[in-house]
């Protein structure tokens, strides 16, 4: 706990059409804001890719000790505070926001401000990770009641067989977890698991598409909890209700009905 409030150096990343298109690419997008306009924007969730250079730097600080083998993610939050368009170079510093200690190991919380040349801020990105306990103590928890809903929609979404390469690849996140069958296994996880943040991206998808016309531009607040892993093979069901004018809760579950993402909350104009 000695370490929260340390913050990390400043840490840059340039954005292209290039990257931007691979990121689209590589989490199923079709959107042409994403993947043909004339100048691109950048996808909602790519705020990770363009954040998490500051990021590590925090988290792989030595002092933290972070056995990247027993680390998942656990929560994921943007703050939107202006469209984030390709050509540019943004700047990410990171801070250690709270360590929380439990039996079956270890919560970490860093939040980031990613910003333009001009020093404007872009993006506040919040990362919630969970360390596992070495003992492997489980945290699995008995499922809660699923509440009454009213579905605006739901949306389908395919995990293709390569998906978590692929993203690991656009998205610079190549935890071995994702990538290598043999690291999955070692960890405890039975093999390779997808990325939370490519799970966090089809949901976002279902939110710019079914409530906002494409226009992503409009999104100003974007989180969830991963709550299960999703696998290659597996099929994700993107499921949005209302909360009220201006923001809708959604969630996600796979073909068994295992909810993977839960409380999904979206804020728009």
């Amino acid at each position: 706990k000695e370490a929260v409030g340390r913050t990390g150096k400043p840490a840059n990343f340039e954005i292209t059409d290039e990257k931007i298109r691979k990121y689209a690419e590589a989490t199923n997008e079709d959107n042409p804001l994403f993947a043909s306009a004339e100048r691109l924007l950048a996808p909602p969730c790519f705020a990770f890719t363009y954040s998490s250079p500051g990021m590590a730097r925090v988290l792989g600080r030595p002092d933290l000790g972070v056995d990247f083998l027993r680390l998942v993610h656990g929560e994921q939050v943007f703050r939107y505070h202006q469209p984030v368009w390709s050509n540019q170079n943004v700047t990410s510093q990171a801070i250690i926001a709270g360590v929380e200690t439990k039996d079956t190991g270890e919560t970490l919380t860093i939040d980031t401000r990613a910003t333009n040349k001009a020093g404007e801020l872009l993006t506040e990105s919040r990362f919630v990770f969970f360390i596992r306990a070495k003992d492997g103590a489980s945290t699995k928890k008995p499922p809660e009641p699923e509440p009454a809903r009213n579905w605006l929609f739901k949306t389908v979404m395919e995990v293709t067989p390569d998906q978590a390469t692929r993203y690991g690849q656009a998205s610079g996140d190549r935890n071995p977890i994702h990538m290598d069958p043999e690291a999955g296994k070692r960890a405890g996880l039975g093999g390779v698991i997808l990325h939370g943040l490519c799970t966090m991206a089809f949901a976002s998808q279902a939110v710019i598409d079914g409530c906002l016309d494409g226009d992503a531009t409009r999104l100003k607040q974007f989180g969830n909890r991963f709550a299960r892993p999703v696998r290659p093979g597996d099929t994700v069901t993107t499921r949005v209700w209302s909360e009220g004018e201006g923001r809708v809760g959604f969630d996600a579950l796979i073909q068994d009905g295992t909810i993977v993402l839960k409380n999904g909350v979206a804020e728009f104009v």
